[in-house]
């Protein structure tokens, strides 16, 4: 199951809440891979970018169970009419061959036909169509996308298993195709790539480690690691005016999962602001921002309460908040924004100042990506019981949350141990909720500070945390904040039941 992304769009500082499953994924598949003993063989490449006067190589391979041969056809689309494909026929322009190997123990033949288009010019640049045939009613195809780029002398190109502009990384260094290791692949990086082919929006790093499905390693692959802690500047053209090149370079993380991918933006992005959090739960999260044409998060050095609460105001919460450490490693994102100072009554960010990343930023104090600003605004129920001993955080529903409670003047949280429906009911009824509750786990995001309550025992109907037999903490081995319990309370009497 894919993480939920939620994320607050703002448009001219009006906000909306918009969900994602994980920013820029295509996961839906394009293409069918096999059909009646006919099957592709990955693995698949579904974009190509390339420089001009060069020379590509598009491969179409596919196995099959039938007696006679596949009949292969190569076709590119028309500029004038995106259903209309021509045929393609050799000559000085393009070079088709086509190559058989042995049946296999399964009597399955193997073929494979490849397009090659040489010195590439701009108007090569289009989509272009393999259909393979058996019978009339056996016939499967692939598409590939071609962008020739003027000013792009690296040829890069994606393998995938889903959609066009979407796949792992591989770019031809020393006349060889080779990955490039996820180890200080940004967004930065990403919109490099993307732009060499022809997707000028930027786009999302990802690797195997976030969707194994997408982004794995292709079956048998040998190829090296051209690039490790790759490192382009924001102004960069092309991958090779990038830092991080090297032959065959030892990628720091040797897992398989590490091969970075890219799902490159289809249309260009207007937020300025958005909050991110792997939960369904908000108002807290890491902050990122979309700032002349890049995607960034915002160094948390020198932010305090009137950066956080001109953040919170634009985000829709004008409740105030708190910065804090959100305990995950934030790969693929440099800090874009740094120094941010805002006034202290400040609701927008239009009214602060910066400085950005990059080589005339002198006084920068964060680009090791370990520094991001996260955020947590407080909720209107959270502010107007910060005298009390007991609230709900993390959600934005006044009667469901995590539940903390004050003890020695300091916020913790409970574990769930022995925590039950007449525990929830407690908590509830504590909250002014008369009907009770449910627990809830694993719902929602962990919480900060000490662990206070473990191994808690409430009798029937109680109605103060006082009546239940408590084990207070702080030190509770077996228990982490992920595991942090909540409560839904309810709002109207649960059918059946009486109150008393």
């Amino acid at each position: 199951m894919h993480a939920i992304r939620f994320i607050f769009y703002c448009v001219l500082w009006d906000c909306i809440i918009i969900i994602h499953s994980y920013p820029y994924r295509l996961p839906e598949r394009n293409h069918t891979t096999s059909l009646s003993g006919l099957e592709f063989l990955p693995p698949y490449y579904s974009n190509y970018g390339i420089g001009q006067n060069k020379d590509v190589a598009l491969r179409c391979k596919v196995r099959t169970s039938a007696e006679q041969s596949p009949t292969f056809m190569w076709e590119k689309m028309s500029n004038t009419n995106t259903e209309n494909f021509n045929l393609i026929s050799e000559g000085a322009k393009y070079l088709i061959r086509q190559k058989k190997w042995t049946r296999d123990i399964y009597n399955r033949g193997r073929y494979i036909s490849k397009l090659v288009i040489k010195q590439t010019e701009t108007s090569d640049s289009g989509l272009y169509r393999c259909r393979v045939t058996i019978t009339e009613e056996v016939s499967l195809q692939r598409l590939f996308e071609v962008y020739v780029n003027e000013s792009s002398v690296t040829p890069v190109r994606l393998v995938t298993s889903t959609t066009h502009g979407e796949g792992l990384i591989e770019v031809f260094h020393k006349h060889k195709w080779g990955a490039i290791c996820v180890s200080g692949f940004t967004t930065i990086e990403a919109a490099v790539i993307c732009r060499s082919l022809g997707y000028p929006h930027g786009g999302q790093p990802w690797n195997a480690y976030a969707d194994k499905l997408i982004f794995r390693r292709p079956h048998r692959y040998g190829n090296p690691f051209w690039m490790n802690n790759a490192h382009c500047s924001l102004n960069a053209t092309d991958i090779s005016h990038c830092s991080g090149w090297g032959d065959n370079v030892e990628c720091e993380v040797s897992s398989i999962d590490f091969y970075v991918g890219v799902t490159c933006r289809q249309e260009p992005l207007q937020v300025p602001v958005s909050l991110i959090q792997l939960s369904q739960h908000l108002p807290e999260g890491t902050v990122e921002v979309f700032h002349n044409g890049q995607i960034g998060r915002i160094c948390d050095h020198g932010v305090g309460h009137r950066e956080v609460n001109v953040l919170c105001k634009m985000l829709g919460h004008n409740f105030g908040g708190v910065k804090f450490n959100p305990d995950v490693k934030h790969m693929f994102f440099r800090e874009l924004i740094q120094n941010l100072t805002c006034p202290e009554n400040g609701t927008h960010l239009d009214q602060c100042s910066h400085e950005e990343l990059g080589e005339q930023c002198t006084s920068c104090q964060c680009d090791g990506y370990h520094s991001v600003l996260a955020v947590r605004c407080w909720t209107k129920a959270e502010k107007e019981n910060s005298n009390a001993s007991l609230r709900l955080a993390a959600s934005n529903v006044e009667h469901e949350g995590r539940i903390e409670v004050k003890h020695n003047n300091t916020w913790g949280t409970v574990t769930p141990r022995s925590f039950g429906s007449e525990e929830a009911d407690v908590v509830c009824r504590m909250l002014g909720y008369r009907y009770g509750g449910t627990p809830k786990l694993d719902t929602f995001p962990p919480g900060q500070g000490p662990i206070w309550i473990d191994d808690i025992h409430c009798p029937f109907m109680a109605n103060d945390m006082n009546d239940c037999t408590i084990r207070w903490g702080p030190h509770f081995r077996f228990y982490h904040h992920k595991d942090d319990v909540g409560v839904k309370c309810r709002t109207e009497p649960e059918p059946g039941k009486i109150i008393h």
